[in-house]
Parts: C-alpha cells; structure tokens; sequence
C-alpha cells in the first residue's frame, strides 16, 4: 500500500504536533489561482524593483567625481611617505624600548 504520512501509532517527532498543523500528503499540494496570480506579482515588482535600483546605481556613478591622474599620484606618495615615517618612529621606539628593558633586567653587564 502507497502512503504519503507516517503509518498510525508511531510516536510523533514532529516540534508541531498537536497544534493543529494537517499534514499533507505529497499529491494533496493544491494551488489556487490567487495564489499563483500573486506570486507573478512578486516576481514581477522584483523585476521593476531591480530595473529602478540599477538605473538609480548608474545614474549616482555617472555623477562621481574622481581624482585626475596627478591628484591619484600626489596621494600615493602622501601615503608612502606617511608610511616610511610611521615605520621608522616604530623602529626607534621598538629599539629604545629594548634597551630599556635589557638594562632593568641584566643592568650593565650585558
């Protein structure tokens, strides 16, 4: 015999038993026309709704203002320079600190 539930008297595994959800066997599935009427309409504003956020994207990078090529190379080199003075202050401080701390644990005879 063909059956779509659980055969009578096996305990229920089920967190929604006794809440009154009807169980459904697989051929039971029936959709009315309201609802495949209303899923169109979904697909269809998601569709309109990603058209419109698309064209609003394109239209704020149309409007950007970017940096011309010798600005670009201007704040690169600020970068780099940046860069190089924070690595050599992080040396020197990395050094002196050392020291310091070599000299409070063997003093001098190191």
């Amino acid at each position: 015999m063909d059956r779509g539930v659980a055969q009578f008297g096996r305990a229920s595994v089920s967190k929604t038993a006794g809440w009154g959800f009807k169980s459904l066997r697989p051929w039971e599935i029936i959709m009315s026309e309201t609802v495949i009427e209303t899923r169109m309409n979904i697909k269809e504003n998601i569709i309109k709704d990603n058209t419109s956020y698309f064209s609003q994207v394109w239209a704020i990078i149309g409007n950007l203002n970017l940096p011309t090529f010798q600005q670009f190379i201007s704040d690169y080199a600020k970068s780099l320079i940046t860069i190089a003075i924070s690595s050599v202050l992080l040396l020197s401080i990395d050094f002196i600190v050392s020291n310091v701390a070599k000299f409070l644990l063997y003093g001098f005879s190191r």
